[in-house]
């Protein structure tokens, strides 16, 4: 009975050790890609995110089957967003952002007593995507959720802190194919509630592992 229980915990704790290998695994790529990025700002645009590929994303994704290569592979690609900040840097510039302002430093929030209690009443909003698409965001029980236009969701652990309107999003799980690749479970993110304009409030978000700060506006619904 005993040797049966140790095998019956082995079949159950194995695919953890295999998630967690590979998360070890794009953790160690992504660091060797960045590397890689970094050294090579004298090549053009097109040729140094080629040469970085070739290098490292491709014989990696080669290990595994066909039908894995496309999620694994958009998985990393925001991952690499996200802990590289030299990359995050190009996209920017080659692809700037829509709708989100990307600013030098953390501004101070303005935002009267009054006008936060109104937004801790508030339920529904919803903020506009790169492409101007809509993303609606559901504020409830200690729950922040994205609903996005092709209806995948995010969901995060909401939670106020410090005294200057701040707020922090732990995700815990999406649908949503983009989303999924750039967090894990756990990442956490901070943002700032800076003020009350109409119908809308300006929010500050602090980027995990960099320096930038996007300014951006959640509408009240």
């Amino acid at each position: 009975m005993k040797i049966l229980r140790i095998k019956i915990l082995l079949i159950l704790l194995l695919p953890f050790f295999s998630f967690a290998q590979s998360l070890n695994e794009e953790n160690e790529l992504i660091k060797s890609m960045c590397e890689e990025f970094q050294k090579t700002k004298n090549l053009s645009d097109s040729i140094r995110v080629e040469n970085t590929y070739s290098k490292y994303l491709y014989p990696y994704l080669s290990k595994f089957e066909q039908p894995k290569i496309d999620s694994i592979g958009n998985s990393i690609y925001f991952r690499f967003q996200r802990e590289c900040e030299t990359f995050r840097k190009f996209l920017d510039r080659v692809d700037p952002l829509d709708n989100w302002e990307e600013l030098k430093e953390m501004p101070k929030s303005i935002l009267t007593k009054t006008e936060r209690q109104d937004f801790e009443k508030t339920n529904n909003f919803y903020y506009l995507e790169g492409n101007n698409q809509i993303t609606n965001v559901l504020i409830e029980k200690g729950i922040w959720k994205d609903i996005f236009p092709d209806q995948t969701y995010s969901i995060n652990n909401f939670k106020w802190f410090g005294n200057e309107n701040q707020f922090e999003l732990e995700f815990i799980e999406s649908t949503n194919l983009n989303r999924k690749g750039y967090s894990r479970k756990g990442d956490k993110y901070s943002y700032k509630v800076i003020r009350k304009v109409e119908n809308f409030y300006e929010i500050a978000a602090q980027i995990p592992n960099q320096n930038q700060i996007l300014l951006f506006k959640l509408y009240v619904k």
